[in-house]
Protein backbone atom coordinates (compact mmCIF):
# COMPACT_ATOMS: atom_id res chain seq x y z
CA UNK A 1 0.00 0.00 0.00
CA UNK A 2 1.36 3.62 -1.01
CA UNK A 3 1.16 6.36 1.31
CA UNK A 4 -1.00 9.04 0.24
CA UNK A 5 1.31 11.17 -0.27
CA UNK A 6 3.07 8.68 -2.78
CA UNK A 7 6.88 9.46 -3.88
CA UNK A 8 8.22 12.56 -5.04
CA UNK A 9 6.55 14.66 -7.96
CA UNK A 10 10.22 13.61 -10.45
CA UNK A 11 9.68 9.77 -9.24
CA UNK A 12 5.99 9.62 -9.67
CA UNK A 13 6.42 11.57 -13.39
CA UNK A 14 9.03 8.89 -14.10
CA UNK A 15 6.85 6.38 -16.76
CA UNK A 16 5.46 9.48 -18.16
CA UNK A 17 2.41 7.35 -18.88
CA UNK A 18 4.05 4.98 -21.70
CA UNK A 19 2.99 2.43 -22.98
CA UNK A 20 5.43 1.08 -25.45
CA UNK A 21 6.34 -2.32 -24.06
CA UNK A 22 9.51 -3.02 -22.33
CA UNK A 23 12.71 -4.35 -24.72
CA UNK A 24 12.89 -7.95 -23.74
CA UNK A 25 15.46 -8.86 -21.44
CA UNK A 26 18.92 -10.64 -22.53
CA UNK A 27 21.07 -10.73 -19.27
CA UNK A 28 21.50 -9.52 -15.74
CA UNK A 29 23.63 -6.29 -16.20
CA UNK A 30 21.33 -4.71 -13.79
CA UNK A 31 22.48 -1.23 -11.96
CA UNK A 32 25.31 -2.17 -9.77
CA UNK A 33 23.32 -0.06 -6.69
CA UNK A 34 19.71 -0.65 -6.34
CA UNK A 35 18.91 3.21 -5.27
CA UNK A 36 20.24 4.43 -8.55
CA UNK A 37 17.31 2.61 -10.62
CA UNK A 38 14.42 5.09 -9.49
CA UNK A 39 11.89 2.85 -10.57
CA UNK A 40 11.09 -0.05 -7.82
CA UNK A 41 8.40 -1.75 -9.36
CA UNK A 42 6.49 -2.11 -6.18
CA UNK A 43 5.62 1.89 -5.74
CA UNK A 44 2.17 2.42 -6.91
CA UNK A 45 2.70 6.54 -6.24
CA UNK A 46 0.40 7.99 -8.79
CA UNK A 47 2.30 9.56 -12.03
CA UNK A 48 1.36 13.10 -13.14
CA UNK A 49 -1.42 12.68 -15.24
CA UNK A 50 -3.06 9.25 -13.87
CA UNK A 51 -6.52 9.21 -12.34
CA UNK A 52 -8.02 7.11 -9.80
CA UNK A 53 -10.78 5.64 -10.80
CA UNK A 54 -14.04 7.07 -8.55
CA UNK A 55 -15.11 3.62 -7.58
CA UNK A 56 -11.75 2.96 -5.46
CA UNK A 57 -11.93 5.38 -3.04
CA UNK A 58 -10.22 8.50 -4.34
CA UNK A 59 -13.63 10.51 -5.17
CA UNK A 60 -15.20 9.08 -2.29
CA UNK A 61 -17.21 6.48 -4.48
CA UNK A 62 -16.41 3.98 -2.20
CA UNK A 63 -18.58 2.22 -0.04
CA UNK A 64 -16.44 -0.65 1.77
CA UNK A 65 -15.78 0.04 5.63
CA UNK A 66 -11.57 0.72 6.18
CA UNK A 67 -12.20 -1.13 9.23
CA UNK A 68 -12.49 -4.46 7.36
CA UNK A 69 -8.92 -4.51 6.83
CA UNK A 70 -8.28 -4.91 10.87
CA UNK A 71 -11.02 -7.97 10.48
CA UNK A 72 -8.57 -10.24 8.14
CA UNK A 73 -6.66 -12.74 9.61
CA UNK A 74 -2.44 -12.06 10.04
CA UNK A 75 0.11 -12.26 7.19
CA UNK A 76 1.53 -15.58 8.17
CA UNK A 77 4.81 -16.04 5.78
CA UNK A 78 6.48 -19.26 7.44
CA UNK A 79 7.53 -18.80 10.69
CA UNK A 80 7.04 -14.78 10.52
CA UNK A 81 3.55 -13.38 11.04
CA UNK A 82 1.90 -10.00 10.29
CA UNK A 83 -1.04 -9.10 12.81
CA UNK A 84 -2.00 -6.58 10.30
CA UNK A 85 -2.04 -7.70 6.27
CA UNK A 86 -1.10 -4.23 4.68
CA UNK A 87 2.84 -4.15 3.27
CA UNK A 88 4.37 -0.64 2.76
CA UNK A 89 5.51 -1.09 -0.99
CA UNK A 90 9.35 -0.90 -1.35
CA UNK A 91 10.26 2.71 -3.15
CA UNK A 92 13.31 3.43 -4.51
CA UNK A 93 14.23 7.11 -2.75
CA UNK A 94 11.41 6.87 -0.77
CA UNK A 95 11.19 3.58 1.50
CA UNK A 96 14.32 4.67 3.51
CA UNK A 97 15.03 3.90 7.70
CA UNK A 98 12.95 7.64 8.52
CA UNK A 99 10.01 7.05 6.32
CA UNK A 100 9.46 2.99 7.63
CA UNK A 101 9.97 4.66 10.95
CA UNK A 102 7.32 7.18 10.29
CA UNK A 103 5.04 4.55 8.50
CA UNK A 104 5.39 2.07 11.45
CA UNK A 105 4.80 4.66 13.87
CA UNK A 106 0.36 4.55 12.72
CA UNK A 107 0.28 0.64 12.90
CA UNK A 108 1.53 -2.98 12.36
CA UNK A 109 2.14 -4.63 9.05
CA UNK A 110 5.56 -5.03 6.95
CA UNK A 111 7.39 -2.09 5.94
CA UNK A 112 9.72 -2.83 3.04
CA UNK A 113 13.23 -1.18 2.03
CA UNK A 114 14.40 0.46 -1.10
CA UNK A 115 15.22 -2.00 -3.67
CA UNK A 116 18.85 -3.22 -3.93
CA UNK A 117 19.73 -5.50 -6.78
CA UNK A 118 21.77 -9.02 -5.67
CA UNK A 119 24.39 -8.27 -7.47
CA UNK A 120 25.70 -5.36 -5.83
CA UNK A 121 24.45 -7.07 -2.34
CA UNK A 122 26.59 -10.01 -3.13
CA UNK A 123 29.31 -7.82 -4.06
CA UNK A 124 29.24 -5.53 -0.93
CA UNK A 125 28.50 -2.69 -2.29
CA UNK A 126 29.00 -0.21 0.31
CA UNK A 127 25.74 1.58 -0.95
CA UNK A 128 23.84 -1.06 -1.33
CA UNK A 129 24.57 -2.34 2.34
CA UNK A 130 23.72 1.52 3.84
CA UNK A 131 20.25 0.61 2.03
CA UNK A 132 19.63 -2.50 4.65
CA UNK A 133 20.51 -0.61 7.69
CA UNK A 134 17.11 -0.84 9.95
CA UNK A 135 16.83 0.68 13.28
CA UNK A 136 16.69 -1.83 16.44
CA UNK A 137 12.93 -1.25 16.46
CA UNK A 138 12.32 -2.29 13.31
CA UNK A 139 10.52 -6.14 13.85
CA UNK A 140 10.32 -7.29 11.30
CA UNK A 141 12.65 -6.66 9.08
CA UNK A 142 11.88 -6.88 5.28
CA UNK A 143 14.10 -6.05 2.00
CA UNK A 144 13.80 -6.23 -2.00
CA UNK A 145 15.91 -7.57 -4.34
CA UNK A 146 16.39 -7.69 -7.54
CA UNK A 147 17.98 -9.69 -9.86
CA UNK A 148 18.00 -12.13 -12.87
CA UNK A 149 20.67 -14.66 -12.13
CA UNK A 150 19.93 -17.36 -9.93
CA UNK A 151 23.59 -17.87 -8.63
CA UNK A 152 23.45 -14.32 -7.93
CA UNK A 153 20.52 -13.66 -6.29
CA UNK A 154 20.82 -17.05 -3.95
CA UNK A 155 24.24 -15.16 -2.69
CA UNK A 156 22.88 -12.30 -1.68
CA UNK A 157 20.00 -13.84 0.17
CA UNK A 158 22.34 -16.20 1.81
CA UNK A 159 24.51 -13.23 2.64
CA UNK A 160 20.99 -11.88 3.86
CA UNK A 161 20.11 -14.76 6.10
CA UNK A 162 24.12 -14.88 7.48
CA UNK A 163 24.39 -11.49 8.38
CA UNK A 164 20.83 -11.39 9.98
CA UNK A 165 20.03 -8.35 7.67
CA UNK A 166 16.53 -9.22 7.35
CA UNK A 167 13.28 -11.24 8.38
CA UNK A 168 11.60 -11.34 5.22
CA UNK A 169 12.61 -11.33 1.51
CA UNK A 170 10.82 -10.11 -1.18
CA UNK A 171 12.28 -11.11 -4.73
CA UNK A 172 11.44 -7.79 -7.65
CA UNK A 173 9.91 -9.24 -10.53
CA UNK A 174 7.87 -6.14 -11.39
CA UNK A 175 9.79 -3.64 -11.85
CA UNK A 176 9.03 -1.85 -15.34
CA UNK A 177 11.76 0.59 -16.20
CA UNK A 178 13.36 -0.22 -19.52
CA UNK A 179 16.70 -0.70 -18.34
CA UNK A 180 16.15 -2.89 -15.94
CA UNK A 181 13.29 -5.11 -17.91
CA UNK A 182 16.37 -4.49 -21.31
CA UNK A 183 18.57 -6.40 -18.60
CA UNK A 184 16.56 -9.42 -18.29
CA UNK A 185 15.23 -8.23 -14.42
CA UNK A 186 12.04 -7.10 -12.85
CA UNK A 187 9.18 -7.29 -14.55
CA UNK A 188 11.11 -9.21 -17.60
CA UNK A 189 11.82 -12.52 -15.62
CA UNK A 190 8.55 -14.33 -15.39
CA UNK A 191 8.69 -14.42 -19.24
CA UNK A 192 11.62 -16.76 -18.98
CA UNK A 193 10.22 -19.59 -17.10
CA UNK A 194 12.92 -21.34 -16.44
CA UNK A 195 15.26 -18.92 -15.37
CA UNK A 196 12.08 -17.06 -13.02
CA UNK A 197 11.95 -20.90 -11.47
CA UNK A 198 15.25 -21.07 -11.07
CA UNK A 199 16.15 -17.70 -9.46
CA UNK A 200 12.76 -17.98 -6.70
CA UNK A 201 14.06 -21.91 -5.68
CA UNK A 202 17.21 -20.97 -5.35
CA UNK A 203 16.79 -17.98 -3.45
CA UNK A 204 14.20 -19.91 -1.20
CA UNK A 205 17.07 -22.24 -0.71
CA UNK A 206 19.43 -20.03 0.30
CA UNK A 207 17.50 -18.12 2.62
CA UNK A 208 15.96 -20.95 4.83
CA UNK A 209 14.72 -20.34 7.15
CA UNK A 210 13.45 -16.72 6.11
CA UNK A 211 10.41 -16.40 3.98
CA UNK A 212 10.74 -15.45 0.22
CA UNK A 213 7.87 -13.85 -1.26
CA UNK A 214 7.70 -12.36 -5.05
CA UNK A 215 6.15 -9.63 -6.36
CA UNK A 216 4.90 -9.89 -9.88
CA UNK A 217 3.25 -7.64 -12.88
CA UNK A 218 0.57 -9.15 -15.18
CA UNK A 219 3.32 -9.45 -17.79
CA UNK A 220 5.58 -7.25 -20.22
CA UNK A 221 2.00 -6.24 -22.02
CA UNK A 222 -1.05 -7.05 -22.68
CA UNK A 223 -0.04 -9.62 -25.65
CA UNK A 224 2.72 -11.16 -23.04
CA UNK A 225 0.76 -12.17 -19.86
CA UNK A 226 2.94 -13.94 -17.56
CA UNK A 227 1.17 -13.48 -13.92
CA UNK A 228 -0.42 -17.21 -14.12
CA UNK A 229 1.73 -19.15 -15.11
CA UNK A 230 4.42 -17.30 -12.52
CA UNK A 231 2.30 -17.29 -9.74
CA UNK A 232 1.84 -21.46 -9.97
CA UNK A 233 6.06 -21.48 -10.42
CA UNK A 234 6.53 -19.24 -7.30
CA UNK A 235 4.25 -21.03 -4.78
CA UNK A 236 5.43 -24.97 -6.17
CA UNK A 237 9.18 -22.99 -5.87
CA UNK A 238 8.51 -22.73 -1.99
CA UNK A 239 7.65 -18.47 -2.13
CA UNK A 240 5.67 -17.84 0.83
CA UNK A 241 3.65 -15.35 -0.39
CA UNK A 242 2.88 -13.86 -3.54
CA UNK A 243 1.79 -9.85 -4.86
CA UNK A 244 0.18 -9.23 -7.86
CA UNK A 245 0.51 -5.49 -9.03
CA UNK A 246 -2.28 -5.82 -11.57
CA UNK A 247 -0.74 -3.81 -14.36
CA UNK A 248 1.43 -4.64 -17.45
CA UNK A 249 5.35 -3.61 -17.50
CA UNK A 250 4.18 -1.47 -20.17
CA UNK A 251 1.53 0.65 -18.36
CA UNK A 252 3.95 1.53 -15.96
CA UNK A 253 1.01 3.02 -13.45
CA UNK A 254 -1.11 4.97 -15.69
CA UNK A 255 -4.45 3.33 -16.45
CA UNK A 256 -6.59 1.29 -14.22
CA UNK A 257 -5.22 -1.50 -12.29
CA UNK A 258 -7.19 -4.77 -13.31
CA UNK A 259 -8.14 -5.92 -10.08
CA UNK A 260 -10.31 -8.87 -11.28
CA UNK A 261 -6.44 -10.61 -12.34
CA UNK A 262 -5.73 -10.62 -8.66
CA UNK A 263 -8.73 -12.58 -7.96
CA UNK A 264 -7.98 -14.66 -10.95
CA UNK A 265 -4.50 -15.48 -9.74
CA UNK A 266 -6.09 -16.16 -5.67
CA UNK A 267 -8.41 -18.79 -7.09
CA UNK A 268 -4.90 -20.05 -8.94
CA UNK A 269 -2.56 -20.27 -6.08
CA UNK A 270 -4.37 -22.22 -3.08
CA UNK A 271 -1.15 -22.77 -0.64
CA UNK A 272 0.25 -19.58 0.22
CA UNK A 273 -1.28 -16.34 0.27
CA UNK A 274 -1.77 -13.91 -2.50
CA UNK A 275 -1.62 -9.69 -2.18
CA UNK A 276 -3.48 -7.51 -4.63
CA UNK A 277 -1.46 -4.24 -5.45
CA UNK A 278 -2.43 -1.25 -8.32
CA UNK A 279 -4.54 2.08 -7.39
CA UNK A 280 -4.44 1.73 -3.49
CA UNK A 281 -4.18 5.30 -2.45
CA UNK A 282 -6.42 4.74 1.09
CA UNK A 283 -7.84 2.37 3.66
CA UNK A 284 -10.97 2.35 1.41
CA UNK A 285 -9.11 1.38 -1.36
CA UNK A 286 -7.54 -1.27 -0.02
CA UNK A 287 -10.74 -2.69 1.75
CA UNK A 288 -12.41 -2.49 -1.74
CA UNK A 289 -9.48 -4.28 -3.24
CA UNK A 290 -9.80 -7.12 -0.61
CA UNK A 291 -13.55 -7.34 -0.76
CA UNK A 292 -13.63 -7.39 -4.72
CA UNK A 293 -10.97 -9.78 -5.22
CA UNK A 294 -10.36 -12.35 -2.17
CA UNK A 295 -7.51 -11.38 -1.73
CA UNK A 296 -5.22 -12.18 1.52
CA UNK A 297 -3.86 -8.52 1.94
CA UNK A 298 -2.79 -5.48 0.46
CA UNK A 299 0.97 -3.68 -1.04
Amino acid sequence: MTPAAGAPADKRRASGGSTAPPAMPTGDNVPADGAADGGSTASAAMPTGASVPADRGASGGQTAPAEALTALAPLNLGRLAAPLPVVLAPMAGVTNLPFRLLCRSFGTGLFVTEMVTGRALAAGHPATLALLRHDPAERPRSVQLLGADPATVAAAARLIRQGDLADHIDLNFGCPVPKVTRQGAGAALPWRREVFRRVVAEAVAAADPLPVTVKLRLGLDADRLTFLDAGLAAEAAGAAAITLHARTAAQYYSGRADWSRIAELKRAVRSVPVLGNGDVFTADDAAAMVSQTGCDGVV
